[in-house]
């Protein structure tokens, strides 16, 4: 039986949140895979998934990437 009162939190989230908990189903996803799978931008996305978080529809796990880019030297020997 559903608890009506998740119904009500529910009945109240915006179209967005809605379809980015809809799209997040049983599988952990990045920012970017929930972006890509709806049709809503990525700085829409961070804002949903921050309120579903806030309500207690979502967890957020941060974790640490490493990000990489060519130094100086790396784009001159592309040329």
């Amino acid at each position: 039986m559903v608890n009506l009162c998740m119904l009500e939190k529910v009945k109240q989230l915006s179209k967005i949140e809605r379809e980015v908990l809809a799209f997040l189903g049983e599988e952990e996803r990045s920012i970017l895979e929930l972006a890509k799978g709806s049709s809503v931008g990525i700085d829409s996305v961070r804002r949903a998934v921050a309120w579903l978080n806030e309500k207690g529809l979502a967890k957020v796990e941060e974790k640490e990437s490493e990000n990489l880019s060519l130094t100086k030297e790396g784009k001159e020997a592309l040329t």
